[in-house]
């Protein structure tokens, strides 16, 4: 287990805008938390932080989207379990079941909406 980062989106420059950074190298293992820090105090009303997959290995996915939300914190994100023709399985009928995400790609994070000098940085606890 380890954290990685920190991974910076990159500064909005210029206004209103997007910024958005890849790792330079694989991550491979399941993600357990994350953790996001925003510098320069941005507007929670416009901004929009997604943690996902770069897409190189497999199709790209969400790990977490934070919409609206300009608070530091530590996410547990986790994804639900589907059977084969796609429905979520659940325990009774009704409680999902939770999974953890696996990530074996590199990692890409996105700061839409954000203002001029806006940034973030993003860890990523793993379980390898």
């Amino acid at each position: 287990m380890g954290w990685y980062g920190p991974q910076n989106t990159g500064v909005v420059a210029g206004g209103t805008g997007t910024s958005k950074s890849d790792s330079n190298h694989k991550l491979v293992g399941n993600v357990l938390a994350v953790a996001v820090k925003y510098h320069n105090n941005p507007d929670a009303g416009s901004i929009k932080l997604t943690v996902q997959t770069k897409g190189v290995t497999c199709p790209s996915y969400s790990l977490l989207v934070l919409n609206h939300n300009a608070t530091d914190g530590n996410w547990m994100p986790y994804d639900l379990v589907n059977n084969t023709s796609g429905a979520l399985m659940t325990f009774n009928g009704a409680q999902s079941i939770p999974d953890q995400n696996n990530i074996d790609d590199y990692l890409t994070v996105l700061l839409e909406g954000a203002a001029d000098g806006d940034n973030a940085d993003v860890w990523i606890y793993l379980d390898r």
